[in-house]
Formats: structure tokens, sequence, C-alpha cells
């Protein structure tokens, strides 16, 4: 095992799990909240050699954060769509950040964290995390994680109802804009 953080650029989340997903050509991805633009993460170049891509994250109850992230899953899908392997599943328990990496069906890297699939956990957030290369600590990793029975599938006709129900919501309650304060903690 091997400590991971944001501390150093070249050793921090991004840059490991981006070294991890250049060698995978399966990844299993467990986060609460996603990146809205994956590309920051991981790019064409990676998500194109990937065969198989397992994406489990939850589904906010916020209306306009639940439209983010199906339109999100949407790009994705629509991406991923020549791979037959690309599956989304939903725990709206979720709060573990798990990211497991496989190479001709054999796992050989995880890395479980406090880190969100998003920028600012990969890069710039105070996030601790380890690596782990045991194969049989992965192979119980994602066994346990895949097992889960909180987890049921999002297809693309349920992810349809979900965003037709959503836009109905929010063009019947349009959502005040949110304000910032520009409170600064750190001078």
């Amino acid at each position: 095992m091997k400590l991971i953080t944001n501390s150093t650029p070249s050793e921090n989340h991004l840059a490991k799990f981006t070294e991890f997903a250049k060698s995978s050509d399966e990844i299993i991805l467990m986060s609460p909240f996603l990146a809205h633009d994956l590309s920051t993460i991981l790019n064409k170049n990676i998500i194109k050699k990937i065969k198989k891509l397992i994406i489990i994250t939850r589904l906010s109850s916020d209306a306009y954060e639940l439209s983010m992230k199906i339109n999100f899953l949407f790009t994705l899908e629509n991406f991923c769509n020549s791979k037959k392997n690309f599956l989304i599943k939903i725990d709206n328990r979720l709060h573990g950040k798990i990211y497991l990496f496989k190479k001709n069906g054999k796992l050989f890297s995880g890395i479980i964290t406090s880190a969100n699939l998003t920028l600012n956990g990969f890069n710039f957030n105070n996030e601790w995390g380890i690596i782990i290369t045991n194969q049989q600590f992965l192979i119980e990793i994602e066994r346990s994680v895949l097992s889960n029975k909180n987890m049921v599938d999002l297809n693309r006709k349920t992810m349809l109802a979900i965003k037709k129900e959503v836009e109905n919501y929010i063009e019947k309650n349009p959502s005040p804009k949110k304000q910032n304060t520009n409170i600064d903690i750190n001078k």
C-alpha cells in the first residue's frame, strides 16, 4: 500500500489515476459525486481503449444537481456508445470512493480515497487515500463493491424518464439564483 495525497502534483490523485487508467482496459469508478466533464480526469484517448467501464454513483434529490448528473451520464453514454460493456449503477446511500483498474481481466491496482471523481477532489482539495496493488485484496474489494445489494442498474430508458420528470419539475419550480458570499477566512 502507498499513501496518496494532493500535496504533490506529480503524485496526486489525478496523476496516479491517469497512470493506472492508461494501463487499463477495464475500470470501475465508484464515487457519489462526478465531474460534470469527465474529460478533465479521463481523456478521450483513455476512454477509447477501455473495453469495460462501470460507474457507480448516487443521484441527488436536488432537481438541478440531478439534471446536471443525468445530462452528464447521457453524454458519457453517447461517447461510450460503441462499448457494450458500459454500465451505470446507482446507490443512493453511497459515500465511499473506490477506483479499480484491470488489464486483461486481472485487477492490478486500486485507489481507496476520500477524493470524489471531480477535478477538485483529484487535484486541489486536501484528500488522502491509499493505492492498493495486492491482488487478493483487490479481488475482495471488487467483490464487495459489485455485490452491494443497494445498487440498481440505470439504463437509458430510466435516464430518459428521470430527465423528463426533472425538466418538468424545473419548469414548474424555477430555482432562485444561489448567492455566494465573498468571505475569505484565509486572509
